[in-house]
């Protein structure tokens, strides 16, 4: 078998090892170091708010390594619904991680949110360091030109959040090959 890069929850290698079954480990190491920070701060009691979007498979393996003791939310104002309504409630620590390819500026958003005077709050910079300069870049480089072209593929959380971060800016188009440039409207 072969994880592959976005990673799996915790039950998979388990049952891997189980039924005896060779894997290579292709997961990538920012989104190991992810898997580490949750299952050592679910271990030492703390609950897991993780920014990302929950039907991604990096999202579903990181949650697969809090023992279902996490919440995952997708911008702001998700999170600031967790703060006003459920955070009182759960009356634990608090860790906070973001999926590898989180948008920087919805992250940069949800910063603001979390109230900074409260100690049993950790947050953790996950977002990938390569990701978080491409989205820059791309951030920069839109508000300079008349439109954007971001070309990758239609399912991949990266090019989809280069494109969200161009749209702020300028017209912007998202494609997957050279015949849907040629089908653009410029």
């Amino acid at each position: 078998a072969v994880i592959r890069s976005h990673g799996v929850g915790g039950d998979i290698y388990r049952q891997l090892e189980e039924k005896g079954n060779d894997y290579i480990d292709a997961t990538c190491p920012f989104v190991a170091r992810i898997h580490k920070i949750v299952r050592e701060k679910t271990n030492e009691g703390y609950f897991i708010l993780i920014a990302g979007d929950e039907n991604h498979p990096e999202v579903q393996g990181i949650v697969g390594h809090c023992d279902e003791n996490c919440c995952v939310f997708k911008d702001e104002f998700e999170l600031r619904e967790f703060f006003s309504k459920k955070y009182e409630k759960i009356e634990k620590k608090l860790a906070i991680v973001a999926q590898t390819t989180y948008n920087i500026l919805i992250w940069g958003e949800c910063i603001k949110v979390i109230p900074h005077d409260d100690e049993n709050i950790l947050v953790f910079d996950t977002i990938c360091n390569a990701t978080s300069q491409r989205q820059s870049d791309a951030a920069l480089l839109s508000k300079e030109v008349d439109a954007m072209i971001v070309v990758g593929g239609k399912n991949s959380s990266n090019t989809i959040k280069l494109y969200n971060v161009c749209c702020e800016n300028c017209p912007s188009y998202h494609i997957e090959n050279a015949q849907e440039l040629y089908g653009l409207n410029l």
